[in-house]
């Protein structure tokens, strides 16, 4: 069989340069591009939606093809799922520049999820999951589309928990601890398992014992009050017992430096005294005790839980014994002095 022809022109659309929605333009594209050509009118449904709002090259609806043309059989179509890999891998950069919905980017992985026994057939499936690694199709919690293939930690994230969890400061969080936040339709579990990433169902909680709780100081602080409030309100609302999940997440809580001292500084809450323990507060100094919003009576039960210090120890009793001894000393049984001393 003779090579194709250079010459040999196929009419396609495609977006205009650069990209305006909804605006197409009309090309001519040589035979030897026919693989990076969609025939559209092979699909049907949501993923006919989709990559009609990608803009790429299509076929040009108004060329009609004879369905015994044998270049038809080399058009990307609804024939062949691993074809319509190659092609939206070949235009990666293309929709990585694009403004594109999570909904566009859904409705492709879903079809590809559809249809993953026949693409893991293919003799070439490792680089086929590959390429669906780099193609910017990925929606993470903060709505954009994205590739996965950075050496980041990925976590799929169903869509409740995507929706319930607090996403102020997640970005920076992710992008500080080399952290992916996937959000996935439970359409999409077969695929991401196919790929490599986890299909452990992951609830709220567990985001924040095991990822976010964790790698707190990669979160924004002034994002801090938004999640901690999450945390007190949702995860571990007031309870007589906790569960499981809860006394897992406040073992990780004691270790997390999230409380700021009035000198502005992050401390566990374990640094601090209660601040309403009134012998504490007659016994201790200042700084001793919480400050900002943390020495507001709202956040004592919290604190409580995450550690800070309730009772008066030896130890504490015989310090402030020597201060009031040295304070004797230097300023005698002054009217204060003997206050305390009552206590």
């Amino acid at each position: 069989m003779n090579p194709l022809m250079p010459w040999c022109l196929i009419p396609c659309t495609q977006s205009v340069q650069p990209f305006v929605r909804d605006t197409l333009e009309h090309v001519i594209f040589p035979v030897s591009k026919l693989r990076y050509i969609v025939d559209l009118s092979t699909y049907n449904g949501s993923i006919e939606k989709a990559l009609k709002r990608l803009a790429l090259p299509c076929l040009d609806p108004s060329f009609t093809v004879n369905q015994r043309f044998i270049l038809t059989a080399m058009l990307v179509s609804d024939k062949d799922p691993c074809a319509l890999i190659n092609f939206l891998y070949e235009y990666k950069e293309e929709i990585r520049n694009r403004n594109i919905t999570p909904e566009v980017c859904t409705d492709i992985l879903e079809y590809f999820s559809e249809h993953i026994e026949r693409i893991s057939e293919n003799v070439n499936v490792e680089a086929l999951l590959n390429k669906i690694r780099q193609i910017p199709l990925h929606v993470n919690v903060s709505g954009h589309n994205i590739s996965l293939d950075s050496n980041a930690s990925i976590l799929v994230l169903d869509d409740y928990v995507s929706n319930k969890i607090v996403l102020d400061g997640v970005e920076e969080w992710a992008n500080a601890s080399d952290t992916i936040l996937l959000k996935a339709t439970h359409h999409l579990t077969k695929l991401y398992a196919k790929v490599g990433f986890t299909t452990e169902k992951l609830e709220a909680i567990d985001v924040y014992t095991n990822h976010l709780l964790r790698k707190f100081d990669c979160l924004p602080k002034a994002n801090h009050q938004a999640h901690l409030l999450f945390v007190r309100n949702e995860l571990l609302a007031k309870s007589s017992t906790f569960n499981t999940q809860q006394n897992n997440l406040i073992a990780v809580l004691k270790t997390v430096s999230f409380v700021e001292g009035n000198d502005g500084i992050l401390f566990t809450a374990s640094h601090f005294k209660d601040p309403c323990n009134e012998l504490l507060k007659l016994m201790c100094d200042p700084n001793d005790f919480p400050g900002g919003p943390f020495s507001e009576i709202n956040w004592w039960h919290f604190l409580v839980i995450a550690g800070i210090q309730t009772k008066v120890t030896p130890k504490m009793v015989l310090q402030f014994a020597k201060s009031i001894e040295e304070e004797v000393g230097r300023k005698g049984v002054t009217e204060e002095i003997s206050k305390n001393l009552k206590w």
